[in-house]
């Protein structure tokens, strides 16, 4: 049987002094106290590091070009070459020490809805439907690593290949198993793999409604994973992420980048996070509500009556949680809109 979350004792937590719903379900507290400000070098440096490569990667290619002779470019280029030869395809990130800085840094925080799910164990996978994406979807990524991996078992990601030839975030998709993106890779990863998949519904056209004055999923037109989860009798767990459409800012100039970036399936978004120092994300909180499984029955030729129905529940289920638990992330007034 495989596990869907790993069942661990639950540390209580006070969040902030907003109460939670008479009705609502377990709270867990996976960071400690207030951003330290050691987290905050920390996440200073490491941001640098790997959200900002295209920055330090231009900035040294512009600094070879102009100050670097031509044999001493040589040498430079053949260690490169060497050093990604020699680099392993596959790193032990999930337990880093690292991503406790990143979660203190996000005071990240896990509700489950349904208490019992902890308990509930599985013969198949789940797919586990994300909300929303963000400039950099560092809910969903937090998910793999950390904390979280105590009561998200055996979860992988889904990406595209241009991101796998990312440096550094190619070897970090890598490490966490990330499937490809693909209808027969999803099929694979569910039923012979019987791994469960973190999935983004909204994907690279949801990063351009990030950082407004209220949440947008980008799902209506989304419903190629319901299909594939009635086909195969695949459960999906509804996740929505507060704070994640927060972390970063879009420029908005550069909206019309949009449509260009879904047809190629990677984001050109230019944007911003604290001010000098734009790749630094912003002090946001970080809190996962995780609804009851949409328990979906198999069928082999589902209709499109089929796929609506299970659509609509799931767009219910996150309205349903975006609500129930807004009041006490502290929004209340904002909404959630489906486009």
């Amino acid at each position: 049987m495989l596990s869907l979350l790993a069942p661990k004792k639950m540390p209580t937590t006070s969040y902030s002094k907003l109460l939670l719903p008479a009705n609502a379900g377990t709270l867990i507290q996976l960071s400690n106290g207030r951003p330290t400000l050691r987290s905050s070098i920390v996440v200073f440096i490491s941001s640098l590091v790997i959200l900002g490569t295209p920055i330090w990667m231009v900035a040294l290619a512009y600094y070879f070009y102009k100050y670097v002779s031509w044999e001493n470019k040589k040498y430079t280029f053949a260690g490169l070459l060497i050093g990604y030869l020699l680099w392993p395809k596959k790193l032990s990130v999930r337990k880093w020490t690292l991503w406790e800085y990143w979660y203190n840094y996000f005071q990240i925080h896990l509700i489950l809805d349904d208490p019992n799910i902890l308990s509930k164990t599985t013969s198949s996978a789940y797919i586990f439907a994300t909300v929303p994406h963000g400039i950099f979807p560092f809910g969903q990524a937090f998910s793999l690593v950390g904390k979280m991996t105590e009561y998200f078992n055996e979860l992988k990601p889904l990406t595209i290949k241009a991101a796998m030839q990312v440096p550094l975030v190619g070897t970090l998709l890598r490490s966490v198993d990330a499937v490809m993106a693909g209808k027969e890779d999803m099929r694979y990863a569910l039923v012979q793999q019987k791994s469960n998949l973190m999935f983004v519904s909204g994907g690279v056209r949801e990063m351009f409604y990030s950082g407004l004055n209220q949440e947008v999923a980008y799902l209506n037109n989304r419903k190629g994973f319901i299909k594939l989860a009635i086909e195969e009798g695949i459960n999906i767990l509804p996740v929505y992420i507060f704070g994640n459409s927060q972390t970063y800012y879009l420029w908005p100039l550069f909206k019309y980048l949009e449509e260009f970036s879904s047809k190629i399936g990677i984001s050109l978004t230019p944007f911003y996070g604290r001010f000098p120092f734009i790749w630094v994300p912003n002090f946001v909180k970080l809190l996962y509500v995780v609804a009851k499984p949409i328990v979906i029955q198999k069928k082999i030729n589902p209709s499109q009556h089929d796929i609506d129905m299970i659509h609509q529940e799931f767009k219910d289920a996150l309205q349903h949680i975006f609500l129930k638990y807004r009041d006490f992330y502290g929004w209340k007034n904002r909404k959630l809109q489906f486009i």
